[in-house]
């Protein structure tokens, strides 16, 4: 028998003729175990170096009883199964079988070439559940066509599963599928995860990090990573381009915002950007705290300071009125309390920080003053800067230096030819042109305070009628644009009189005009504003004027009392008044996703 030559075996193994002869030298007790081992070593032998012509003979084994068998041909159908996948489907509810038999060791290989069986027949739902069944078997360091495709359907069937709110539904429908699915699904990919590391790819490891929502993951990378301040800033920049949705994108900034703040040097500015998108105003008030006190090196005092005052300018540039307000209230309250801290402080006698009678009840004009009353060196004094900081990073975040530094670039930076708007003027010979030479100049002049060219022609000017007129006046804000220290009194002639409205359109044209002026920077005039919206409760004009005056003033500040200033003036039903409120109201409400006020303007709209 074991003079047969290898193809008379191959022969009797496809005719199921080998399992018979084992029997027999079985049930007759000769050598068994050493015949067996004998045939399959010289079938394994030459077989792999003549290479088989089909698969037959193997999936006869699985039938045997002997699990030895069942695992050798299980293993040889692994390996050639790329091969012969179209002869092993034919017989693929047998390796079913086998894995289903919680009694046989090799249940998971069965499921390994299960897999690589749907994956060649394109069903790669049905691939995925073996590969899972397979556990480690199934190895992700692979390099294949059939790991690779698989991986990138654990990766999207892993996002499917996660993105899925409430009760999750089964991973896989099928009675193939395992009870514990997901958590097998869990152990490929954080497989996936390790290899990525093991790699140091730990921009791929982010991705798909990422992807699948695995934060956890995303912050372990950082970590590792040799650069922790470039991975950071790639993070960021993902987060902000690619995140699938604002609620997401918040929770990959809440987890790198910390982050930034544990490097060598700080990234505030990315800290800064993180906690705006988040409207974190209390930790961008803390990190602005931080950045103001003394420090022991008083360069780097000097050199925190700098970057206060940097992060504040980009607050302001970058954020709506509303989340600048709550900033600075937090600032003030943090100041508040360091000074106080600052002046309570205890004094120091000697080497013990102590506490007199007199000054623990309050009373500091009885305590005793002694020759040295520094506080001690951890405690920030209002003498060493902070204040002074302070009260510059809360200029800065109400707009006040920007504004000046715009108004001073534009007035200097101004190369307008009066000469050709001069031309303009005197070629004009009906109103639409005359109120479209108004509007060009403005624009021409926006920001500048260059009015010459009105000023020098209000004969001309005082042509336009009605809401040309309108228009004309609120021009003068154009021109204007920031100049908010002197804006009351540029525009005194245009304004509302106290005893009433002289001329509508040039009233109302003025309110609007001032309110262009303190475009998103309009604390100062809000008062003044709805106060002539009230006084002037029966001029459409001056009320439509006003009210585009207040949106503009509050633009963004999210302010409900100015909001129901203005839906007063909507409820009267009246069109001039009522367009230019609603207007105003979605101004001041810009970005705050107010549910409440929007509610009541889809009602009113339906109404």
């Amino acid at each position: 028998f074991l003079s047969l030559s290898i193809s008379h075996f191959a022969l009797l193994i496809d005719l199921h003729f080998v399992p018979h002869h084992l029997k027999f030298f079985s049930e007759k007790g000769s050598c068994d175990v050493l015949l067996k081992f004998a045939c399959w070593s010289s079938y394994q032998t030459e077989a792999m170096s003549c290479g088989l012509s089909s698969a037959g003979g193997l999936i006869a084994l699985l039938g045997d009883e002997d699990p030895q068998i069942k695992t050798y041909a299980l293993e040889r159908l692994d390996e050639v199964v790329n091969e012969y996948w179209t002869e092993i489907s034919e017989h693929i509810s047998r390796l079913e079988v086998l894995y289903e038999d919680d009694g046989f060791d090799k249940r998971e290989l069965a499921a390994l070439v299960v897999s690589k069986v749907y994956y060649n027949l394109g069903s790669f739902d049905d691939a995925l559940v073996y590969a899972l069944c397979a556990g480690d078997l199934f190895d992700v360091t692979k390099k294949t066509s059939y790991v690779t495709t698989l991986i990138s359907k654990c990766v999207d069937k892993y996002v499917e599963y996660q993105a899925v709110k409430g009760d999750k539904p089964a991973l896989f429908a099928g009675s193939a599928s395992p009870a514990d699915a997901f958590e097998r699904l869990t152990g490929v990919i954080n497989r996936l995860f390790d290899l990525c590391i093991a790699s140091k790819k730990y921009h791929e490891a982010i991705g798909i990090a990422f992807e699948t929502h695995r934060l956890d993951v995303v912050r372990r990378c950082i970590t590792l990573a040799p650069d922790m301040h470039k991975t950071l800033d790639y993070c960021y920049q993902v987060a902000v381009s690619l995140a699938d949705n604002w609620q997401y994108r918040n929770d990959i900034l809440a987890v790198l915002a910390p982050l930034f703040q544990n490097l060598e040097s700080p990234g505030y500015l990315s800290m800064c950007n993180c906690y705006i998108f988040l409207q974190n105003y209390n930790g961008l008030a803390g990190m602005l705290d931080g950045l103001a006190k003394s420090k022991e090196d008083e360069k780097q005092t000097h050199h925190d300071r700098v970057i206060a005052y940097q992060v504040a300018f980009d607050l302001y540039n970058s954020t709506s009125q509303a989340f600048c307000t709550d900033v600075t209230s937090a600032l003030r309250t943090m100041s508040f309390r360091e000074t106080q801290t600052t002046s309570s402080a205890p004094s120091v006698d000697g080497n013990e920080v102590t506490m007199t009678t007199a000054e623990a009840s309050g009373d500091s004009d009885s305590a005793p003053k002694t020759a040295d009353e520094h506080p001690p060196a951890d405690v920030a004094s209002p003498s060493d800067g902070y204040k002074e900081a302070m009260d510059k990073v809360i200029k800065i975040l109400s707009g006040q230096h920007t504004v000046d530094l715009n108004l001073q670039f534009l007035v200097r930076a101004n190369h307008s030819d009066l000469l050709v708007y001069r031309h303009i003027k005197d070629s004009v010979r009906d109103s639409i042109c005359h109120n479209a030479a108004i509007i060009a100049n403005g624009f021409a002049h926006c920001g500048t305070t260059s009015d010459v060219f009105l000023r020098e022609d209000l004969e001309w000017l005082g042509q336009a009628s009605n809401w040309a007129k309108f228009t004309a006046t609120a021009s003068l804000g154009v021109i204007h644009k920031g100049h908010v220290s002197e804006a009351l009194t540029l525009l005194s002639t245009y304004l509302p009189a106290e005893g009433g409205s002289t001329n509508s359109y040039q009233d109302g044209g003025g309110l609007y005009a001032l309110g262009l002026i303190h475009a998103n920077h309009g604390s100062a005039v809000v008062d003044y504003l709805c106060s002539k919206l009230g006084d002037n409760f029966e001029d459409e004009v001056v009320q439509h004027g006003a009210c585009l005056g207040l949106g503009l003033a509050c633009l963004g500040a999210h302010r409900i009392d100015v909001v129901g200033y203005l839906k007063s003036s909507l409820l009267r039903d009246l069109a001039v008044i009522g367009e230019a409120a609603s207007m105003a109201i979605g101004l001041v409400m810009t970005g705050s996703m107010d549910e409440v006020v929007l509610r009541e303007l889809l009602n009113y709209a339906d109404s």
